[in-house]
Formats: C-alpha cells, sequence, structure tokens
C-alpha cells in the first residue's frame, strides 16, 4: 500500500507500534529546540530505527 497519501494518524493507525506516527508527529512543527542541528540528528537516529523495523 502506498503510505505517501496518509495522515499521521492514519499512518499510526495503519501501522500500530511501528513508530511512524511519533516519527512524523516530530516532523509536523518546526523545532524550537536550543541547539536544532541536535534536534535534527535526534530525530534522523530515530526514523533510522522506525525504518530498521520495517
Amino acid at each position: 500500500r502506498d503510505l505517501t497519501a496518509l495522515s499521521r494518524r492514519e499512518a499510526q493507525a495503519y501501522l500500530p507500534g511501528s513508530g511512524l506516527g511519533e516519527l512524523l508527529e516530530r516532523c509536523e512543527e518546526p523545532s524550537f529546540a536550543r541547539d536544532p542541528a541536535a534536534e535534527a540528528e535526534h530525530t534522523m537516529g530515530l526514523a533510522r530505527e522506525v525504518m530498521a523495523r520495517w
């Protein structure tokens, strides 16, 4: 199934426990972290973990 058109909530419901919904939630809003580069690196690490589970 093509997941590109799913919303975050739809993806989370379609793949519960995959971490995809949580990852997409982190990417929905801009980060106002004190260290945006570190925040981006952390998010990329989470993305790698989610993809490794697939």
